[in-house]
C-alpha cells in the first residue's frame, strides 16, 4: 500500500500533477466538454493564455523547473526558494 500524503497538507497538493501549456508554460488550461472522469488531457483542451492545444502533464516541481530552464521565468514558490534541480 502506498503511503499517500494526508489530504489538505502541502505534500498532498504538491503530489497532484499539473497540466501546462508546452508552448508558453502557462497553467491556465481550459477543458472543453465532459472531462470530469478523465485523469488525462482531453482532445479539446487548450491554453487560455496562448490558445495552444499542446498540453503537458508534470509534477509541480517539474513544472517549476521548466519555468526556469525552458521558459526563462524564475518561479520561487510559496517559501521564496528556488526549486531543487533534481526533479527533471
Amino acid at each position: 500500500m502506498e503511503n499517500k500524503p494526508k489530504e489538505g497538507t502541502k505534500e498532498y497538493y504538491d503530489s497532484i500533477p499539473v497540466y501546462y501549456c508546452r508552448n508558453c508554460g502557462s497553467l491556465r488550461i481550459m477543458a472543453v466538454g465532459d472531462t470530469e472522469d478523465s485523469d488525462d488531457v482531453g482532445d479539446y483542451d487548450y491554453c487560455d493564455s496562448c490558445g495552444s492545444t499542446d498540453i503537458g502533464k508534470a509534477s509541480i516541481e517539474a513544472w517549476m523547473m521548466l519555468q526556469e530552464t525552458i521558459y526563462k521565468n524564475e518561479y520561487y514558490g510559496r517559501e521564496g526558494k528556488k526549486p531543487k534541480k533534481d526533479y527533471l
